[in-house]
């Protein structure tokens, strides 16, 4: 057996054997020492014999014919070479045992790192569904929200005229419940009244308040009902996205109570007898 080539296979992958491997290297290596002492102590014992009965020949030489001596010690040798040649082969098949199994131990540690592994990357997959899960839940209850939140808005809002202003119906349960959520501040309050200041100046609204200024009657109130056609103060039946409400963002929304104050600035101008713009905005809406 070729004892310097296994040392350098050995050698060569040590670097890749663990603790545990390396014990089963040394106990094998140790053992397979431990056997061919005990074989080369039979060897020895098994030549000094041979020496022995060698000079047991040379002190008798006619004892026996130098032909029996011959065949006795080619006998011998032929002996020996087999006992060698049983030794090496066992020293052979015990090195590649000592190999094989610490290939295979490596390989089982491998395995189990692996199947580790794999183990923490599918208990990652399984939380990150449960997340996924967990927020399409909260997509869908906010969509719900959003859906009533916009069903309460559209049986609330109306548009002005053609501008971008929206008159908002306030006697709706759901919408004052909703108002709630809205506090009322002094930026809010200053947007109010810069909404109002706009709604003031728009040509619409002035047509209207002159029209009230000049013709009061009945029939005249036909005229105003012909201004606020469809095309001019309409529903809006258009799905609007409602996102996230800030008081900077419903600075087109003027309610009702606003609308009042206006009417109450412009009754002080109007003379005595005449009709309030809030009276023909209410007939207008009794007759809608």
């Amino acid at each position: 057996m070729d004892f310097k080539a296994l040392r350098e296979q050995i050698l060569a992958n040590i670097e890749s054997y663990n603790t545990e491997e390396m014990k089963i290297v040394v106990i094998k290596l140790l053992d397979f020492l431990v056997d061919i002492n005990e074989k080369r102590s039979n060897l020895e014992a098994e030549n000094k014999t041979l020496f022995a009965e060698m000079d047991h020949l040379k002190k008798n030489p006619l004892s026996e014919s130098p032909e029996d001596y011959k065949l006795k010690i080619d006998e011998i040798i032929a002996k020996a070479n087999e006992e060698a040649q049983k030794i090496t082969d066992n020293a052979r098949e015990e090195a590649e045992n000592i190999i094989l199994e610490a290939n295979k131990n490596s390989q089982l540690i491998i395995d189990k790192a692996d199947d580790s592994q794999n183990k923490i990357i599918q208990s990652f997959i399984e939380k990150m569904q449960q997340v996924i899960e967990e927020i399409k839940l909260k997509d869908d209850e906010a969509k719900l929200y959003r859906k009533h939140i916009l069903s309460i808005f559209r049986k609330t809002l109306f548009r002005f005229s053609d501008t971008n202003y929206y008159i908002i119906r306030s006697d709706n349960e759901e919408f004052r419940d909703l108002l709630q959520f809205f506090e009322v501040d002094e930026k809010l309050q200053k947007l109010c009244d810069e909404n109002i200041e706009k709604l003031s100046n728009d040509p619409k609204y002035q047509e209207i308040v002159q029209m009230v200024k000049e013709n009061p009657s009945e029939e005249d109130i036909v005229g105003i009902n012909n201004i606020l056609k469809d095309e001019h103060i309409t529903i809006d039946n258009k799905t609007i996205e409602l996102k996230e409400v800030e008081p900077t963002d419903i600075e087109d929304i003027i309610i009702e109570e606003q609308i009042d104050e206006i009417v109450e600035d412009e009754e002080e101008k109007l003379p005595q007898g005449k009709s309030k713009f809030l009276d023909i905005i209410n007939q207008y809406k009794n007759n809608k």
